[in-house]
């Protein structure tokens, strides 16, 4: 499963759904027949084929802003595709400001302070962000909403980068147990 750290954030987000309820009004009732669109309790757990089968199996843990995937096929255990997000990404605590992501965001804003204006253009791949998930959990890619290929942003980066390029990879290889 998760690491500490990453059960600990993992709760966090999920608590922001409370938060983000809250600033769109609590009117935001689509998808769903309980009267909130933004709900903690719309997480949910799904197993995958008979547990500890030699053959394989899985579990995904997943909802608004995480989702959290692993296949075992006897000692073998893959942990992708991993996300977590946050929304909001900050918020107010009494005086203090949580940021869920702090690490990953400041690293990755990081790394792209450090790269120069044509790396910078090559690597910013639309200058706003989309309103929700490129796939919507749809099951196929449809006309114009495939990402470039990642493998494209790691060319010609700096070897003076490599190190916050690893240190930000850490961090989120951190996320798994």
């Amino acid at each position: 499963g998760l690491s500490e750290s990453a059960y600990n954030t993992a709760c966090t987000i999920i608590g922001l759904e409370n938060v983000l309820d809250g600033r769109e009004g609590f009117t935001a009732a689509f998808l769903h027949d309980r009267g909130r669109a933004r709900d903690p309790n719309f997480y949910y757990l799904t197993v995958f084929g008979d547990p500890g089968a030699s053959s394989g199996w899985g579990w995904r843990f997943g909802g608004h802003h995480i989702s959290v995937n692993y296949t075992i096929a006897g000692n073998d255990v893959r942990y992708q595709p991993l996300f977590f997000g946050a929304n909001p990404a900050s918020y107010p605590v009494g005086r203090q400001l949580m940021r869920p992501l702090a690490d990953e965001m400041d690293l990755g804003r990081s790394l792209l302070n450090a790269l120069n204006g044509e790396q910078q253009k090559e690597a910013i791949l639309s200058p706003a962000a989309p309103e929700d998930m490129v796939t919507a959990n749809r099951p196929r890619f449809g006309a114009g909403n495939r990402p470039p290929p990642q493998w494209q942003l790691m060319r010609g980066i700096p070897e003076e980068l490599h190190r916050p390029m690893v240190a930000r990879i850490a961090r989120f290889a951190e996320h798994l147990g």
